[in-house]
């Protein structure tokens, strides 16, 4: 346990931009389990010919139907994968960053 208390002590000074990098890991896997969500909607929208309604999710209580056009999924499937590479890429960066600088101050 002493040797990562040792370790500890040459991150202590970039603890912002490790925390940083847990958010933008958090928010990576939240938009990579979203591309299941996106491909489901992008489905019902090919097989109810335009429209999409999203009624009885599994695991999600919904007390009405969701219905609309089908003509903004390509809009939501570009911005899921834009967000989810920009946190992919936010959170490599700033852990690579962090753990290069440590490495400098030992």
């Amino acid at each position: 346990m002493d040797i990562y208390k040792r370790l500890l002590r040459y991150i202590s000074p970039y603890k912002f931009k490790l925390g940083a990098a847990m958010v933008c890991m958090l928010m990576f896997s939240l938009f990579n389990s979203m591309v299941s969500a996106v491909l489901f909607v992008m489905s019902n929208g090919v097989f109810n010919r335009g429209k999409v309604i999203i009624k009885d999710l599994p695991f999600i209580p919904l007390d009405k139907t969701l219905e609309f056009s089908a003509s903004i999924i390509p809009v939501v499937v570009i911005g899921v994968f834009a967000l989810r590479g920009i946190f992919d890429f936010s959170s490599k960066y700033l852990m690579s960053n962090v753990g290069l600088r440590a490495v400098m101050n030992v």
